[in-house]
């Protein structure tokens, strides 16, 4: 019998707010805030005391980027403290302090070598991209990641405006600590007030660290990740259509379910969970050049809606043997070649680029898309000569477009 996931959803960052906040204060994560705030607070104004304070820290903020790391990996429940991913990785903060630096050194390089207006656009950039950063070394644990700047700039573009309402987001949870804070500080003076503005600060770094993390589960298609933990936080509501849709399935009653699942694409056309339903559905029952005309415009629509992930899934089942799957628009193909590519997929990211030029003669992606080929050819299979071919197909194709350095140049590196 076919089997299909039911469609779920991950419920969006603007509907969790109270999940957001309250998390800190769930019965797993309250004990380390209270514990290690009050250690902070308690720690005495001397070297010793300073070193048991900057522990404390430390040790909390390994626990917000482990929590970080786990909402990242769609594991959105609070954790265990026993939880194996807070064992090890106590150099996380020293290394964010590292990358900070070097975002810094950014700047500061733009002001020397540019001007002050550059700087100033380094400057707003590097300061949007603290954020990712943050994320991209709770999830890998590497400066250099962390800090490489088209890394980040690719991650806020991919998330796109949800990045920038986040960024809003955080900046207003900052200032909420720093006022509740001060009020505390003013109004409640002594150990009380110290432990009360430490826990303040606390709770609401680890629902910032837990809003980060969410915000990447939630948008993971578009980054090209897969979460080990649930695909979503619960299913869509059941309606009619969907029971009977599940009911003919399961009776493998496969036209009577086309015909369900017809109804409940025309009734929610935006929910790309049907489309792909459909297809797989198709693959059963109808002939390959139907599931091939559905499967092109499917991938359009995925790839446009930022899924491309589920979009390489779609090429990597699909691929009939007698010709190879294309989209309908032609900027469809480069990020869905490049994911393919990823995921190891170079028959289907091959075969994609294949022709491009006759399809979609003259288009802007003609020269990255050959590149591309070039590349998986040479670094990824080793044959030269195959990318030296394709090079000099598309070096010849493109005459006197600008774009044709770009292959002269990989072609250059290959004779080198």
């Amino acid at each position: 019998m076919y089997e299909e996931k039911t469609p779920v959803y991950i419920e969006p960052f603007w509907n969790r707010f109270p999940y957001f906040f309250t998390f800190p204060a769930s019965p797993r994560m309250l004990p380390a805030t209270i514990g290690l705030s009050l250690a902070v607070a308690l720690s005495p104004f001397t070297l010793m005391g300073a070193l048991l304070s900057l522990l404390a820290t430390l040790v909390f903020l390994r626990v917000a980027y482990g929590v970080l790391e786990l909402q990242v990996d769609g594991q959105i429940d609070p954790p265990r403290l026993d939880d194996p991913v807070f064992r090890d990785g106590y150099s996380l903060p020293t290394k964010q302090w590292i990358v900070l630096l070097i975002l810094i050194g950014l700047v500061y390089s733009a002001y020397r070598y540019l001007g002050p207006t550059a700087a100033v656009i380094v400057g707003i950039i590097v300061t949007l991209a603290i954020p990712a950063s943050v994320i991209v070394l709770a999830s890998t644990h590497r400066v250099l990641a962390a800090a490489n700047p088209v890394l980040l700039v690719r991650m806020m573009i991919a998330i796109g405006f949800p990045y920038l309402a986040v960024f809003v987001l955080l900046l207003l949870l900052n200032g909420a600590s720093v006022t509740a804070a001060g009020w505390f500080q003013a109004h409640l003076p002594g150990l009380l007030g110290e432990w009360i503005v430490g826990f303040i600060g606390f709770h609401y770094t680890l629902s910032m660290f837990v809003l980060m993390g969410y915000m990447v589960y939630q948008y993971h298609e578009r980054l090209g990740l897969t979460p080990s933990g649930p695909e979503g936080s619960k299913p869509p509501p059941e309606n009619s259509g969907w029971s009977r849709y599940r009911r003919f399935m399961e009776e493998e009653n496969y036209p009577a379910a086309t015909e369900a699942l017809q109804a409940l694409m025309e009734d929610e056309p935006n929910n790309l969970e049907y489309p792909q339903l459909m297809h797989r559905l198709l693959r059963l029952t109808a002939d390959p050049a139907t599931v091939g005309q559905q499967a092109a415009t499917l991938l359009d629509r995925l790839v446009s809606a930022g899924k491309v992930a589920q979009a390489a899934e779609i090429m990597e089942e699909s691929w009939p043997e007698d010709e190879p799957l294309h989209p309908v628009e032609p900027e469809t193909h480069l990020p869905l070649a490049q994911v393919l590519r990823q995921r190891q997929s170079h028959r289907q990211a091959l075969g994609l680029i294949s022709g491009f030029h006759r399809r979609h003669p003259g288009h802007i992606d003609t020269a990255e898309l050959y590149l591309l080929a070039a590349q998986i050819y040479a670094e990824d299979q080793g044959n030269d000569a195959a990318a030296r071919k394709i090079l000099d197909f598309g070096i010849r194709l493109l005459g006197d477009d600008p774009a044709v350095q770009a292959l002269e140049f990989y072609r250059s590196a290959l004779s080198a």
